[in-house]
């Protein structure tokens, strides 16, 4: 079997390490193709996001290097029906085979293949004898597919070019995920900073089952002495947060897990504290991802946050009195510290609840919360 050289693995973990820094595949700086180009000995190169089914789905943002896009866009539209490499790697595709193919493999004879119409029409015009194409991608999906051409000068793409190109999909569709998953956090960090902006929110801490730190935002981690959250140590993120919350957050916690489990409940657990033990008022809900443990979300709520939206109030039609029990609701008080807050009896307030849980269609507080929260 052909052997890599020093030289061929130290230019595939530096493209790959180029291609992280760029904001999206067309962004490939004409540095990148080069070395890209000299790597797999091409004069030219395309490159083509595509979706994960290379049988059923079309390309799209195609570009290439040292190609011309006329001749680029006529390759989609016709030529591509009729390319023997590209025809190959879709039966590859189908077979669940590796997504990498050369002329050398696919035509019957090298006299058949330049007398055919396109060899004469399409690949003669550009001075391109040969191609090899391959494909870039993880278990998630097929990234996108690179393709590389020789002139008739240039020898066929050769058994040690294909092994090349095997590592270099590997490791460039690793530095792709990376750029694509680090492009997603941040947008997601913008969004989840938006609307901490817009909802009272102070700060929040996303926990696993045993209250290890997965993510946080805004002063969380510094409010509970574990430093600032923009640079947490690692021995601090795989520590448990558990003796810095208050033990009632915690407990909870741990009854609607321990009742999930016993029960395969799903049910919502929304669920708000007010100030415990001068920690200001904390709202805790469960994140459920498919298939995944659910995680613990701790919301720290500014002093005056509203949890209810006015608008919903008015919607469902709910009197002064009955507005007044749902914030109190949100409170996470009693019936019993409803009635003395309020001034009416236990019945009284059983009453109110009675006529809000009919009137927005709920049969408990979590609900109640859900239905009537921004």
């Amino acid at each position: 079997m052909p052997n890599l050289s020093a030289e061929d693995v130290d230019s595939i973990l530096e493209i790959s390490g180029l291609a992280q820094e760029c904001a999206a595949e067309s962004q490939f700086p004409a540095v990148l193709f080069q070395r890209m180009t000299d790597l797999f000995g091409s004069k030219s190169a395309v490159f083509y996001s595509m979706g994960d089914d290379l049988g059923g789905s079309p390309l799209w943002d195609g570009f290439g290097f040292k190609v011309d896009a006329g001749a680029v866009r006529r390759y989609e539209r016709h030529y591509l029906a009729v390319d023997p490499c590209f025809n190959g790697l879709r039966r590859r595709a189908a077979l669940g085979r590796k997504l990498i193919v050369s002329t050398d493999q696919e035509i019957d004879s090298e006299r058949s293949y330049v007398a055919s119409e396109y060899y004469q029409d399409f690949l003669r015009p550009q001075n391109i004898h040969s191609s090899m194409i391959f494909g870039v991608g993880d278990r998630q999906g097929t990234l996108g597919l690179f393709g590389f051409h020789r002139s008739r000068t240039m020898p066929h793409y050769s058994e040690r070019d294909r092994i090349k190109a095997r590592l270099f999909a590997a490791q460039i569709a690793y530095g792709l995920r990376l750029r694509q998953l680090v492009n997603s956090s941040l947008r997601l960090r913008a969004v989840a900073r938006k609307l901490m902006a817009q909802g009272s929110v102070r700060h929040y801490l996303v926990l696993d089952q045993n209250f290890h730190v997965i993510d946080s935002a805004g002063d969380a981690m510094k409010n509970l002495g574990l430093g600032s959250s923009d640079l947490v140590m690692v021995d601090e993120a795989a520590a448990s947060v558990e003796r810095h919350l208050p033990p009632e957050i915690c407990g909870y916690v741990r009854n609607v897990l321990l009742q999930r489990v016993k029960d395969h409940s799903t049910d919502d657990v929304l669920k708000t504290f007010d100030n415990l033990h001068g920690t200001g008022r904390i709202r805790v809900d469960l994140l459920q991802a498919d298939g995944q443990p659910p995680l613990v979300l701790v919301i720290f709520l500014a002093p005056d946050a509203e949890l209810i939206a006015e608008s919903r109030l008015s919607a469902f039609a709910l009197t002064p009195r009955e507005r007044d029990i749902v914030h109190q609701v949100c409170r996470g008080l009693t019936t019993l510290q409803m009635a003395g807050e309020l001034g009416i009896s236990v019945k009284t307030v059983e009453h109110h609840m009675t006529h809000i849980y009919k009137k927005t269609q709920v049969c408990n507080r979590t609900e109640l919360i859900r239905q009537l929260s921004f």
